[in-house]
C-alpha cells in the first residue's frame, strides 16, 4: 500500500504553503496522507480551510531539533511511508536525509524559486542527492539549477484551485490598477511606484491598489509621498477579501525581480484581468505578448507605464485580454491537470 507523506516548514500564507495543501487534496482520496508541519506552532487557519474534506492525517512537530529529526524518522519507518514530498529548504534537507535512512524509495524535494543564497543553493543539493527527483514548479527554475549541476530534476507547474466563471466588466471612468504581494524586495513596488509616476503624464484617471504586508510597507508608504502619488495609491494591508478586490480591478501589474510561476499572476487570471508583468521566471508562460497582457524588463518603470496607459485607454483590449488570461489559466493550470500529472508521478514509481 502506498503511503504519502508531505513535509512543509509551516503553514503561514504563502505560495508553497498553499501548493502543499492542493497536492494534499490531490493525493488524498487515491492514498493514505500525512500532511506535516515541520514548525507547528505557524499554522494559518486559512491555510487549513482550504483542505477538501477529512480524509488526511495532521501533524505539527513541537520541541527541539533533535526532537523534531528523531519523531520523522521513527514515524516514517513505523508508517511504511512509500513517497515523501517536501517543500522549501530546511524541510528539503532534512526530509531527503531522514527519509533516505528511515527507508522512503520515493523523495520529492521542492524547489519554489529561481533565486537562493549559497547556502540554501548547498543544502538543497545534498538533498537532490537523496532524493528520487527534485520538482520545480517553473521551467526557468528548473534551466537555472540544471546549470548549478542538478541533475534529477521534473517540472510541475502550480496549479489554480476553483477556478472561476468568466468574468466581463463594465466600463468605468477611474480605472483600478491592483497588485498583490508581500513587501519585500523581490516584488520591487518602487519601479511599481515609479511607474506610476510616469503615467500620470499621460492620465490622471486610475488609482493603483497596492495589497500586501511586509517590513517594506513604511519605505513604501514614504516612496508614495515622495513621489506625489499619495492621491493615486491605496495600500491595503492584509485584508479578507482579495478575490473582490480582484474582480473590482480593470488591470493586474507585476514588477517583481524574479519569480517561479507566479501565484498572484494566476489568482489575477482567475479574475479574468489583463495582465502587465515583468520578463521573469516563467511570467512569459502565464502571460502572452498582445494576447493577454504585456512584459516589460525588469525596472523598466516607462515601458511598464506605456503598456498601462494603452490598457487604460482601450476597454475593449482590457476585456479581450482578460479573458484570453482566463482561457490560459484553464486549459494550463487547473487542478485537475495538477492532479493528474501528480497521481501519474506516484502510479509510475
Amino acid at each position: 500500500m502506498k503511503k504519502m507523506a508531505i513535509l512543509i516548514s509551516t503553514l503561514k500564507i504563502g505560495g508553497a504553503e498553499k501548493q502543499s495543501i492542493y497536492l494534499l487534496n490531490a493525493l488524498k482520496d487515491k492514498y493514505k496522507v500525512f500532511l506535516i508541519v515541520f514548525y507547528g506552532d505557524i499554522v494559518e487557519r486559512k491555510n487549513l480551510q482550504l483542505i477538501d474534506g477529512h480524509n488526511y492525517d495532521f501533524i505539527a512537530l513541537n520541541g527541539n531539533l533533535l526532537k523534531k529529526i528523531n519523531f520523522l524518522y521513527k514515524f516514517f519507518k513505523s508508517q511504511n511511508i512509500t513517497h515523501l514530498f517536501t517543500y522549501l529548504t530546511k524541510p528539503n534537507f532534512y526530509g531527503a536525509i531522514i527519509g533516505k535512512i528511515a527507508g522512503v524509495k520515493n523523495i520529492y524535494p521542492s524547489i519554489r524559486s529561481t533565486v537562493l543564497p549559497q547556502w540554501k543553493i548547498a543544502l538543497e543539493k545534498m538533498a537532490s542527492f537523496f532524493s528520487t527527483a527534485v520538482i520545480f514548479n517553473s521551467y526557468c527554475g528548473e534551466s537555472i539549477f540544471q546549470q548549478k549541476g542538478f541533475k534529477k530534476t521534473i517540472v510541475i507547474p502550480n496549479c489554480f484551485n476553483y477556478i472561476a466563471a468568466p468574468l466581463q466588466r463594465n466600463k468605468q471612468g477611474t480605472i483600478k490598477i491592483i497588485t498583490v504581494g508581500r513587501f519585500v524586495d523581490d516584488k520591487d513596488y518602487f519601479t511599481a511606484l515609479n511607474a506610476m509616476k510616469e503615467l500620470r503624464k499621460s492620465t490622471e484617471y486610475f488609482i493603483f491598489q497596492i495589497v500586501g504586508y511586509g517590513n517594506l510597507e513604511n519605505k513604501i508608504r514614504n516612496k508614495v509621498a515622495a513621489l506625489g502619488l499619495s492621491q493615486y495609491v491605496e495600500i491595503i494591508i492584509k485584508p479578507d477579501n482579495i478575490p473582490v478586490l480582484l474582480n473590482e480591478a480593470d488591470i493586474y501589474l507585476s514588477t517583481s525581480l524574479f519569480e517561479g510561476t507566479s501565484n498572484s499572476i494566476m489568482e489575477a487570471m482567475n479574475a479574468c484581468l489583463p495582465i502587465v508583468a515583468t520578463k521573469v521566471g516563467d511570467n512569459n508562460r502565464l502571460v502572452s505578448e498582445g494576447m493577454n497582457g504585456f512584459l516589460s524588463e525588469a525596472g523598466d518603470y516607462v515601458s511598464i507605464a506605456q503598456s498601462l496607459k494603452e490598457l487604460i485607454n482601450d476597454y475593449a483590449q482590457r476585456i479581450k485580454f482578460g479573458l484570453a488570461s482566463h482561457k490560459i489559466l484553464n486549459e494550463n493550470y487547473s487542478f485537475e491537470k495538477f492532479q493528474d500529472t501528480y497521481l501519474k508521478l506516484v502510479n509510475k514509481s
